[in-house]
């Protein structure tokens, strides 16, 4: 899955990572204590989320925007990226949210913060809104800035699928657009 593959990328110099598949059991108190309560130079959000709020393997369980507002951990300088679903679509408040994700990130001071606006797509093997995300942690790891990283990830992911847009577009699978499209980065 797409957390193994980001975390390779990472290697030893990862601060923090984290991911989810089908089989994990973590809790929102173990996604507090890994994201809240500590600094990190570096964090992928591999797991659901909406506009308010990232979503733990028990749907009963979440990490909203008042809990990131309100967590000791100081996000200046962190570089934030997450596959979720919505996780990048800024919105206005509603009764029980004041703000979304982007604006709470923003708010926290960190130095960027990548979701997208739309759906997060994934499959097997690393395809779609996994692999532009896989991308972006490659350019990172090799020294690009957070904007120079995702431009770079959304040309390759591009070019990756470029031909079968032109020359052979009934097979091709149209949510490479919508993957291209709905990556977007706050801050800097």
């Amino acid at each position: 899955d797409v957390a193994e593959a980001i975390a390779k990328i990472w290697g030893e110099d990862t601060e923090k990572l984290i991911g989810a598949n089908e089989n994990d059991k973590w809790t929102d108190a173990d996604l507090e204590k890994r994201f809240l309560e500590q600094k990190a130079e570096i964090v992928s959000l591999n797991l659901h989320a909406n506009h308010f709020l990232y979503g733990c393997p028990r749907e009963e369980e979440n990490v909203n925007v008042q809990e990131i507002q309100s967590a000791p951990a100081t996000m200046s300088r962190t570089i934030i990226y997450s596959l979720g679903c919505h996780s990048g679509l800024n919105v206005g408040p509603d009764d029980k949210y004041p703000i979304d994700l982007p604006q709470v990130f923003m708010s926290k001071k960190v130095f960027s913060y990548m979701g997208n606006t739309g759906y997060g797509i994934g499959g097997y093997p690393i395809v779609l809104s996994e692999e532009l995300n896989r991308l972006y942690a490659e350019n990172l790891k090799n020294g690009d800035d957070a904007a120079t990283a995702l431009k770079k990830a959304k040309l390759k992911y591009l070019s990756a699928n470029l031909y079968k847009m032109v020359n052979e577009p009934k097979k091709v699978d149209w949510n490479h657009n919508k993957i291209y499209e709905e990556a977007t980065l706050y801050g800097i």
